[in-house]
């Protein structure tokens, strides 16, 4: 009888994995089958005028960190979100239609975006991110006194049923350096500690988060206003994540961080370092508070001292503290 292979051996050697483990392969497959199999949002017939996308006909309703948000008449189900920096840049160019270069450029980054939004979707569940298309269309916009109309870059979101939900509790916060202390902030620990299904599913939010970073890169948006809600769905608690994808990553804040450790006299951060540190420093404190709530340790991976690097140096980069500073896309 011919003796084993080392294959035949090793295989032998190799127990069978654990139920569990199946579950979850199981359960990554069919997030990957979700997000990739979803399809895009309809396509929805706009206002036009002078034919670009009319924005006096839209009601804007928000004001995020980057983009405006408005409402679409007899589309409740839908937002369209324009980013105020590229929209300024546009407007200052009198070509009104993109440069074939910029629009390549443009296709490039939505086919990135979108692999970026995929991602989110198979790590976090496709049932708890929000569908986002993005799109380049004309606006006509009366601006100075005098409309124009140009080529621009567009989101079409889902709203989601969160925001509508009286049970809505919202885990974003703001640049100030006494953000946790924020009444939203203090209801959610407060909900936190008097609800154990709550809990788990904060938890099961934090941990995902984490993971997400650690293989991403990316380090999710919290700044703003409902970024993420936790609510209510059948009578269990349930969360949502909108636009959360931003340009930070932990890389970029490991190197930011790394110029806070010069002579105060030679720090000089540029735009990208500032949006890193101000991002990563509020988003940091957030999540790694409620890790300590919840004893599951560190979520965003900064110590102590880098803490106390940034508190000390806040005002070379927070929005709060310098009216120079803006937002990076």
């Amino acid at each position: 009888m011919a003796e084993p292979t080392t294959l035949d051996n090793e295989l032998r050697r190799t127990s069978p994995p654990e139920p569990s483990i199946i579950a979850q392969a199981d359960l990554t497959l069919r997030r990957v089958k979700d997000a990739l199999e979803s399809k895009p949002l309809e396509k929805i017939e706009l206002p036009r005028k002078n034919g670009g996308i009319d924005i006096a006909a839209l009601l804007k309703i928000g004001k995020g960190g980057t983009h405006d948000v408005y409402s679409i008449p007899n589309h409740e189900e839908y937002v369209i979100k324009i980013n105020r920096e590229l929209l300024k840049r546009r407007l200052q160019n009198t070509d009104p239609t993109l440069p074939p270069e910029i629009r390549t450029q443009g296709e490039q980054y939505i086919a990135d975006e979108q692999k970026k939004r995929d991602a989110l979707r198979i790590h976090f569940g496709a049932e708890h991110c929000l569908k986002e298309d993005l799109f380049i269309d004309k606006i006509t916009i009366v601006t100075e006194g005098q409309e124009r109309t140009v080529e621009a870059m567009f989101t079409q979101q889902a709203t989601g049923e969160g925001f509508a939900n009286p049970t809505k509790i919202d885990m974003s916060i703001d640049y100030k350096k006494n953000a946790l202390e924020a009444k939203k902030i203090r209801y959610l620990f407060q909900a936190i500690e008097e609800d154990k299904e709550l809990q788990a599913v904060v938890q099961e939010f934090l941990n995902k988060f984490k993971t997400y970073v650690e293989i991403y890169d990316f380090i999710p948006d919290l700044v703003g206003e409902e970024n993420v809600l936790f609510y209510k769905k059948d009578g269990n608690w349930t969360y949502q994540i909108g636009s959360v994808i931003k340009g930070e990553t932990l890389s970029q804040l490991n190197e930011a961080l790394k110029f806070l450790e010069k002579d105060p006299a030679q720090i000089d951060l540029d735009r990208r370092k500032k949006s890193a540190l101000a991002n990563g420093f509020a988003v940091g404190r957030l999540v790694n508070a409620l890790g300590a709530k919840l004893r599951i340790g560190t979520i965003l991976p900064i110590t102590s001292s880098d803490e106390q690097r940034m508190e000390k140096y806040s005002a070379l980069f927070e929005p709060a503290s310098n009216p120079a500073f803006k937002r990076n896309n």
